[in-house]
C-alpha cells in the first residue's frame, strides 16, 4: 500500500473513533491501496471545481456591423479559461481567423479584451471587445478606429 493509501486509511481511523462521526467515511478511505481511487477522486474534485453555469468555455456568434465603414458582419469566437481566482483569460477573435484580442473576464457576466496595433504612419490602432453574459448570451460591442459592431455570441 502506497503513502496514500496509508494515509486514507490513518484518517478514516481516526475519523470513526471520533464521537459522533462513525456514520461518515472518507471518499478515498475505501480504496484500500488502489490506484485507481486516486485518479477518480481527482476527477471527481476537478469536475466540483468547474464553472459550467458561468462563462468559461468556448462562444460563438456573429459581427455585424453597426456604424462606420465596416467589414462585411462575421462570425466571432471568444474563449474564457476559468482559474483559480478572478480575473480569468479571455481570448476573442472578431473573424474567427487571424486576430485575436486578449484581456479579462470576472468569470460571471463581464468581459473585455483589446488589441494595441500600430496602423499606418506609425498610428496607434486599438481594436476592444466589451460584453456582457445574459443567460446563455454573451451581447457586446466590437470597436476599431473606423467601425463599430454589435456581437451576440452562444456556447459553441
Amino acid at each position: 500500500m502506497g503513502l496514500m493509501g496509508k494515509r486514507h486509511r490513518v484518517w478514516h481511523e481516526e475519523f470513526s473513533r471520533a464521537p459522533g462521526n462513525r456514520a461518515a467515511v472518507h471518499p478515498a478511505a475505501t480504496c484500500h491501496g488502489s490506484a485507481i481511487c486516486p485518479l477518480v477522486l481527482a476527477l471527481a474534485l476537478s469536475a466540483c471545481a468547474s464553472n459550467p453555469t458561468g462563462m468559461q468555455g468556448r462562444w460563438v456568434g456573429s459581427v455585424k456591423p453597426a456604424a462606420g465603414t465596416c467589414d462585411p458582419a462575421s462570425q466571432a469566437v471568444l474563449t474564457i479559461e476559468i482559474g483559480r481566482t478572478p480575473p480569468y483569460a479571455a481570448t476573442f477573435s472578431p473573424t474567427a481567423g487571424v486576430l485575436a484580442l486578449h484581456g479579462t473576464s470576472d468569470g460571471t457576466a463581464q468581459v473585455a479584451a483589446d488589441l494595441h496595433a500600430t496602423g499606418m504612419n506609425h498610428q496607434p490602432y486599438v481594436l476592444a471587445f466589451s460584453g456582457t453574459r445574459t443567460g446563455d448570451t454573451i451581447t457586446g460591442t466590437y470597436i476599431s478606429p473606423r467601425c463599430r459592431s454589435e456581437v451576440e455570441l452562444h456556447r459553441g
